[in-house]
């Protein structure tokens, strides 16, 4: 995003970037070793076309983010925007108010792949008109999915990587005005 608890997954990760992370105010995964991050499995990305953004209209918007199925969290709310046609902004919110963002991703379509510059940095490994799922390349130990529900809103699905015992986590993320 996206997990991501912070008030921001976004999940969104989301994001969800999102949301799972399990620190307030990050929208990325706990950071892990550089010697951890050695360890990932390697990441291909995914070719993402010209202007792929603008088909994922489910995915923009303003969005209150609860926990399902068996995921414990209170509810955070994030704003998904296009800073133009390669360019997702998510801004993480620190309540229903909406005032001043606590934190903000963005993720950049160059060079023919989708992925958020930075320390934390995740790569799109799939994606279609209806999800996009983001595998870790740096200083990051989750993968997460962005997925258009057919009730309306979206899911950001946070998926551990490597062992642990983390158990996936399931984010709905409901429309608001």
């Amino acid at each position: 995003m996206i997990a991501f608890v912070p008030a921001g997954i976004i999940v969104a990760g989301f994001a969800l970037s999102l949301v799972a992370c399990g620190k307030k105010g990050s929208k990325t995964p706990d950071s892990t070793s550089s010697a951890s991050s050695a360890r990932q499995p390697a990441v291909v990305a995914a070719k993402v076309p010209s202007g792929f953004l603008k088909e994922l209209p489910w995915l923009l918007g303003t969005f209150r983010g609860t926990g399902v199925e068996g995921t414990k969290q209170a509810p955070f709310y994030e704003r998904y925007s296009l800073a133009d046609d390669s360019t997702l902004i998510v801004e993480s919110f620190k309540d229903s108010t909406l005032t001043g963002p606590i934190d903000t991703t963005r993720y950049e379509a160059r060079r023919d792949s989708l992925s958020n510059p930075g320390t934390s940095r995740y790569v799109a490994t799939a994606i279609s008109a209806k999800s996009v799922t983001f595998g870790p390349l740096v200083g990051v130990k989750n993968g997460f999915t962005w997925r258009k529900s057919a009730a309306g809103g979206w899911y950001a699905v946070i998926t551990p990587m490597g062992s642990g015992g983390a158990k996936e986590r399931t984010y709905r993320m409901a429309r608001i005005k």
